[in-house]
């Protein structure tokens, strides 16, 4: 009698564990977005800013600080919330730095730009802030939403030349996180368009002397 409890035992073990295997749920699988900001149309013949511009990393807050999507509920601006399977390929702060840094070379802002990976002996500094860098969710649509702050300074200049805050929302064509992905890089590109423009009529300034 004992020999066949002990036999038919492990049968019942086999038979519990592979319907508990049949019933798992699907683990959600991570997906990574990055932001390419095309070149621009248009570019300074000659460099606005003579003798070096370092693009500083920007700051953010502890929120923003890692690769999880910031989202928000329309209906709820209060509440922020990070996804959990939805990444930027780099934190916001890096990722921006570097797509300025390649636009602003591109623009011809100054004779040569570059990041604090390849720091070299500079007359300027841009430095930023995120202060929003955003997914807001609604019923019916999707959109994205940047406000940045940067401020630009000169060796030797007391006070910046230039310090001003940028925001752009830009509705996504779909719901989807990759059209939400889409309109961030659009948004992104005005905003670094309006500093670019910024720049430049620096010249026109009463201050352009000092450049």
């Amino acid at each position: 009698m004992n020999s066949k409890l002990h036999f038919k035992f492990p049968i019942w073990i086999l038979l519990i564990a592979m319907s508990g295997c049949g019933t798992a749920p699907t683990i959600p699988e991570d997906h990574y977005y990055r932001i390419d900001i095309p070149a621009p149309e248009n570019s300074s013949q000659t460099p606005i800013l003579k003798g070096g511009l370092l693009v500083d990393r920007l700051q953010t807050d502890p929120l923003r600080n890692g690769r999880a999507i910031v989202y928000r509920e329309d209906d709820k601006p209060l509440q922020l919330q990070r996804h959990h399977y939805h990444f930027w390929s780099e934190s916001p702060a890096k990722m921006i730095q570097h797509q300025l840094a390649s636009y602003l070379g591109k623009t011809r802002a100054a004779d040569y730009v570059f990041n604090t990976d390849h720091a070299l002996p500079h007359r300027y500094r841009l430095t930023g802030r995120v202060i929003e860098f955003d997914r807001v969710e609604g019923k019916e649509q999707t959109a994205s939403e940047i406000e940045l702050q940067f401020v630009l300074t000169r060796r030797g200049v007391k006070g910046p030349l230039l310090s001003e805050t940028y925001r752009v929302a830009i509705t996504a064509t779909g719901q989807g996180m990759y059209d939400f992905a889409q309109a961030t890089q659009q948004a992104l590109s005005q905003v670094l368009d309006s500093l670019n423009h910024d720049i430049q009529e620096l010249v026109n300034k009463s201050h352009a002397s000092t450049l």
